[in-house]
């Protein structure tokens, strides 16, 4: 059996407030991959549910973390927005999902720093890359979006295109509930 080690209590408190953030993010990329299957567009909901997925992935990661070394919290969620009227509303409200997470991560890795947790750290580094990522590929999704919004078949080549977009990384911190543990 091997020991838990406590993180800091500031730290794991902001890790157990970005487990919600994922989790938020998890279910706002359902909404507009919900969305999306309405309007028809395949190729744009196929990405947005998968994007939900890669939350879900980060969300149970950081409960992995959580549970080797502090406690877990899981959050209540607020609804997510929905109701979207054109097809450029879910990927502005995507981008802002993505934006918002990088801020809650880079705080905590001052925080990691400023407790001299330096495993800490290294942990939400992969979070902070794998987010400049995920945000740059939304900007640019926007922008297609934005130039297509009245050709949608436009917009769903270039999601068909793109789909390295979503790739897992083989250096992902390992998930809650995988197996072996």
């Amino acid at each position: 059996m091997t020991a838990v080690v406590a993180a800091r209590p500031v730290f794991a408190d902001r890790l157990n407030g970005q487990v919600a953030v994922a989790f938020a993010a998890e279910s706002q990329f359902l909404a507009c991959a919900v969305f999306c299957d309405t309007q028809t567009m395949p190729q744009l909901a196929r990405f947005f549910y998968a994007r939900a997925r890669q939350q879900r992935r980060d969300a149970l990661r950081m409960v992995r973390y959580l549970v080797r070394t502090a406690s877990v919290t899981l959050p209540g969620l607020a609804p997510p927005l929905s109701g979207f009227g054109a097809v450029i509303d879910p990927v502005v409200v995507a981008v802002e999902t993505d934006r918002r997470s990088g801020e809650h991560l880079r705080e905590l890795a001052r925080i990691a720093r400023d407790e001299h947790d330096y495993a800490a750290e290294q942990f939400v580094q992969w979070f902070i890359t794998a987010n400049v990522t995920q945000v740059a590929a939304m900007n640019e999704l926007r922008q297609v979006v934005a130039r297509n919004a009245d050709r949608v078949g436009e917009i769903e080549q270039f999601v068909a295109r793109e789909r390295e977009l979503l790739d897992e990384d083989p250096g992902a911190p390992r998930q809650a509930g995988t197996w072996p543990s």
